[in-house]
């Protein structure tokens, strides 16, 4: 079954909003939209190509910026896609359980360890 001409005109105008969904409602209202891809396989499957589709393109940008020394465009990639050779933020988690402060909390947990074991004896 051939996609109706509305439902073309939302995935031409899907398209050129690079997958802005509301953007893209002005063709068709929002509850029609989900409406369509509730019950029309074909229109899924449209939208997902749309989606490869901008994907490809937004991706084809990043790349000529790279060509172009762009560095956040170089830190980005590298971010995202060479994460197995240690490009990739990490959060630190510090277990601060037996944290030390300062020298002077050294010694005080020293002294304590101290007691404790002449406590066992």
């Amino acid at each position: 079954m051939a996609l109706s001409a509305k439902k073309k005109a939302f995935l031409r105008a899907l398209e050129q909003t690079l997958g802005n969904v509301i953007q893209a409602c002005k063709q068709a209202s929002r509850s029609t939209y989900y409406e369509w891809l509730k019950n029309d396989e074909e229109f899924v499957i449209a939208v997902m190509n749309v989606n490869e589709s901008n994907t490809d393109m937004v991706e084809s940008a990043l790349l000529d910026n790279i060509m172009k020394g762009d560095t956040t465009s170089i830190i980005f990639y590298l971010k995202t896609r060479a994460k197995d050779r240690g490009y990739v933020e990490r959060q630190e988690y510090v277990d601060r359980t037996n944290y030390v402060e300062s020298f002077s909390d050294l010694v005080k947990a020293a002294d304590k360890e101290k007691v404790r074991k002449n406590n066992r004896i």
